[in-house]
């Protein structure tokens, strides 16, 4: 033992803090990519039934943990191996990680989905009389985390962003923060898809007034237009004189007799 750190070579000493702060990481990746699940699940239960590559992460996930585990424990049949560990909880760390990025990727495109289909058959007016600050809020915003949120998918990279040779736990960090800044998104618009949707009912109103008011004038535009008619027909026949046609000058008159050669 040297200090508070626990070593098993000098060549191979892993400190203790940097596992524990490991498993701290992994706990909080994991927690905030169950959450997704639960979210995915309530947006899209059926195409989210099919959608078993996050499953798969944390099966590797566990499997990973397991070993780091049994290692702490003496299970591994030899000494305890902090360096094993590490790379054990490294290795569960991608897994959690590639699991949270899978759902966040899922969540991000279902969310955005839902928002077009709950607008979609509802006018600007519409939109813009239940949802005052959509045009200039919420549409501005959406388009942004739609921007925030490609720019995270191209960069992640759990190999780049960890290296299980490289006992540098700010490496940790990193993913920590990728992970918050994409949950932190993802809550955004999930917090605009809820607002849409508690102003359904609002845009279901407006639509309705819409449609009668524009029933409304197009009877009245009908009858205008069969009233302006009736009357420009009667002033016609009115102001028109009547023109009685005269007798053929070839023809006698109807009185006399036709005279034969």
């Amino acid at each position: 033992m040297v200090g508070d750190i626990v070593v098993t070579s000098v060549e191979t000493a892993r400190p203790v803090p940097a596992i524990d702060e490991m498993w701290r990481v992994i706990v909080e990746v994991h927690n905030e990519a169950k959450s997704l699940c639960l979210v995915g699940e309530e947006l899209e239960r059926k195409g989210f039934r099919s959608f078993i590559q996050p499953f798969n992460e944390l099966r590797h996930a566990y499997e990973h943990l397991i070993r780091a585990k049994a290692d702490e424990l003496g299970f591994s049949g030899g000494n305890e191996d902090p360096e094993y560990q590490y790379t054990s909880l490294t290795r569960t760390l991608g897994h959690e990680y590639r699991a949270f990025f899978d759902w966040a990727d899922w969540v991000a495109v279902i969310a955005r989905e839902s928002i077009q289909k709950m607008l979609a058959g509802y006018t600007v007016t519409c939109i813009a009389t239940a949802l005052s600050d959509y045009y200039t809020t919420m549409q501005p915003r959406i388009e942004s985390i739609s921007k925030s949120v490609a720019e995270i998918r191209g960069d992640k990279d759990i190999s780049r962003q960890h290296n299980s040779q490289i006992d540098d736990v700010r490496k940790d960090a990193t993913v920590v923060e990728e992970v918050r800044k994409y949950k932190g998104l993802l809550n955004e618009l999930l917090d605009i898809r809820e607002r849409i949707s508690a102003a359904i009912p609002r845009l279901e109103e407006c639509r309705t007034r819409l449609r009668k008011e524009s029933r409304g004038k197009w009877i009245w535009a009908v009858i205008g237009s069969l009233l302006v008619a009736a009357i420009t027909f009667t002033v016609t026949r009115l102001t028109t004189p009547h023109v009685v046609p005269s007798s053929s000058p070839n023809l006698p008159p109807i009185h006399q007799p036709i005279k034969t050669p």
